[in-house]
């Protein structure tokens, strides 16, 4: 393998009080407690985000956090005038058969896990219609249901996450996000595996250590590293443990290694793959598995051409091609993943990385491409990326996506760069959440 330069918590029916906003007396200014309205309502869907949503009397949308469609609620609701209301839930006035108990306290208090109370066959069906959902919405796609092939389910869907960013509170505490947009305790997460949970338990920070978030990992063979980030550059407190852990400050210069390795090793679809603190780490590997075997039924096979990976990071889609005997051509926009990326690929000559933009090194191929993988992060794909591709005469792209409405976005992009969406594979990679990942792949319009 050669590297070039570039070419060119509660009770599962209680859940959290919006934020409502406080009238005030005229004369004095002295906040008063609110106006509420109590209604009856019907819930009828989940938004994209995976709230809960029915309709007021008077037509307006109303969301209410831990209820499911077809369930009968009262709920109460400040006095507004906006399009869209935030309620509180008072009680279920009639159950949903889909309904199940929460395994986390903290449920309808943190803003990841908005599907827990249903039971998890549901929940996968609620992401499927979700997806499909943001692209007739966004992208004015129609018959989806011939293409969309069923969802690979994860298994098991708790105990799952191998990774987990936590904020470090003020008081040194751990803390996630709440449903209102502010922060909570947490000191155990369900979602999470138990050796992470068990880390939880053990580590603590001072209170205003300078360390802002604190993001749990957990390798192929059970060996734990928290990576620690803070605004200083270098490490703003002494580190004393007796754990058997790695340990790693990351800050804006640099990195520093206070105990163990500064890299751990997962094991996705049967390759292992190495990486560094700053670099990705899958958060569920296990469900690779079964993806990769839907799309070795499904791709074309063609091994003389060769594959393109942008956006390639660690390199598992380009080493998983490459076990198969496949050239593989990669890019990157930096070097901050190069190095993990060279440790991965080290045992295979078919392999070149290259740095740079795609829309830069793309023409520099002329050799016949038969496919690229691209796995989207938070931006996805570029104009001039879609253009690039389409300009290469590159067949048919794997696009591996994490968010539905960048997915939908992109999927524009790639239409008006000449590609027709072919398949799509929805695959539950975050359980328990609304978030919904998916293989997509175009074929270019002939």
């Amino acid at each position: 393998m050669k590297i070039s330069q570039p070419i060119a918590r509660i009770n599962f029916f209680t859940f959290i009080t919006s934020h409502y906003n406080l009238e005030k007396n005229e004369k004095t200014g002295e906040k008063l407690s609110p106006a509420y309205n109590k209604e009856e309502i019907t819930i009828t869907n989940f938004s994209s985000d995976g709230k809960a949503v029915g309709r007021l009397s008077d037509g307006r949308v109303v969301f209410v956090p831990g209820t499911i469609p077809g369930e009968r609620v009262l709920i109460r609701y400040s006095k507004s005038d906006k399009r869209y209301v935030q309620a509180e839930l008072i009680e279920i006035l009639s159950y949903s058969s889909k309904r199940t108990s929460s395994r986390c306290r903290y449920f309808g208090t943190c803003a990841l896990c908005r599907l827990q109370h249903l039971n998890y066959s549901d929940q996968t069906e609620v992401k499927r219609n979700i997806l499909i959902d943001q692209l007739k919405r966004i992208a004015k796609m129609s018959h989806l249901e011939s293409l969309i092939q069923p969802t690979i389910p994860s298994d098991p869907y708790y105990g799952y996450r191998k990774s987990m960013i936590f904020s470090v509170l003020p008081d040194g505490k751990l803390g996630l996000h709440d449903a209102s947009g502010g922060m909570f305790t947490a000191e155990r997460c369900p979602i999470c595996s138990e050796g992470i949970n068990e880390l939880m338990l053990r580590i603590s920070f001072e209170a205003e250590s300078g360390i802002h978030a604190a993001e749990f990992r957990e390798g192929v063979e059970g060996e734990s590293q928290v990576v620690l980030r803070g605004d200083s550059d270098y490490p703003p407190m002494e580190i004393e443990t007796d754990l058997s852990v790695s340990l790693v400050y990351s800050g804006p210069v640099g990195s520093y290694v206070l105990s163990g390795n500064s890299t751990l090793v997962q094991e996705i679809a049967g390759q292992e793959i190495c990486a560094s603190e700053d670099s990705p780490f899958f958060p569920n590997p296990e469900i690779y598995n079964a993806l990769c075997q839907k799309l070795i039924e499904i791709l074309p096979d063609d091994r003389d051409k060769p594959v393109l990976n942008l956006n390639c990071g660690t390199g598992f889609w380009a080493k998983w091609f490459a076990s198969q005997g496949r050239k593989v051509i990669a890019q990157d926009v930096g070097e901050r993943s190069a190095d993990d990326f060279a440790v991965n690929l080290d045992a295979f000559d078919s392999v070149d990385l290259y740095l740079g933009k795609p829309e830069s090194i793309l023409p520099a191929f002329k050799e016949n491409k038969l496919l690229t993988v691209f796995e989207a992060a938070s931006e996805g794909i570029s104009v001039a990326t879609a253009q690039a591709l389409s300009k290469a005469e590159v067949p048919w792209i794997l696009y591996i996506s994490h968010d539905s409405a960048i997915l939908a976005r992109d999927s524009i992009r790639l239409s008006d760069s000449g590609y027709k969406l072919n398949t799509i594979i929805p695959f539950d990679d975050e359980p328990q959440t609304a978030i919904i990942s998916a293989a997509t792949i175009f074929r270019k319009n002939r």
